[in-house]
């Protein structure tokens, strides 16, 4: 069982770190796109960022299934 805690806690801390660096880089996203005027309305820089966000959760569900 002690095995088992280690690799949860593990686990959590890396889906923690992965939430964190995801959260920052659509920060960083939406930023660069309206201050860089690609995208001066936010509504589209929101939607753009959307569109990458579900890439980035189908690849990490595809991750977590093929463990």
């Amino acid at each position: 069982m002690n095995k088992l805690d280690e690799i949860f806690t593990d686990l959590s801390v890396l889906v923690v770190l992965v939430v964190v660096a995801f959260m920052a880089s659509v920060l960083l996203t939406i930023y660069s796109k309206v201050a860089l005027n690609i995208a001066p309305d936010i509504g589209t820089a929101i939607e753009l960022t959307l569109e990458e966000v579900s890439v980035v959760f189908q690849s990490l569900s595809n991750v977590v299934s093929s463990i």
